[in-house]
């Protein structure tokens, strides 16, 4: 924990009117997460940042920027990464598009099921 003390942790557990309560952190998160946490309003949704123009950027400022999570580099004039950028969509969407077919026949392929592990799951 680099973020947080435990003196910090009990202060703001004390402005919740938890006095009596266990805290386990599975990473080193900060004052903010901790609210969050405690709030439940909170909810964080999944964020893939993608960086338009490397065809003009330096290497080091790419390099630098390819150490950030959920990160995708493209250049839209030189059509640059967009095979890359369609894998980390897909990757972080985590569809699956099922096509059902009767015995016999050939699958419908206009209307797939769309799965996801978000949603109800990937089973079928």
């Amino acid at each position: 924990m680099t973020k947080l003390d435990d003196k910090m942790i009990k202060n703001i557990c004390a402005e919740y009117k938890l006095h009596n309560c266990l805290v386990n952190f599975s990473g080193d998160y900060d004052v903010d997460e901790l609210i969050d946490c405690i709030e439940g309003n909170w909810v964080y949704i999944k964020c893939l940042y993608v960086y338009n123009k490397i065809d003009i950027c330096s290497i080091e400022d790419i390099e630098y920027l390819a150490r950030e999570p959920n990160t995708c580099f493209v250049s839209m004039s030189m059509w640059l990464g967009l095979d890359n950028l369609l894998d980390k969509i897909w990757e972080m969407l985590d569809i699956v598009w099922v096509y059902t077919k009767k015995k016999g026949l050939q699958p419908d392929l206009s209307d797939p099921l769309i799965l996801s592990n978000t949603r109800h799951g990937k089973t079928v």
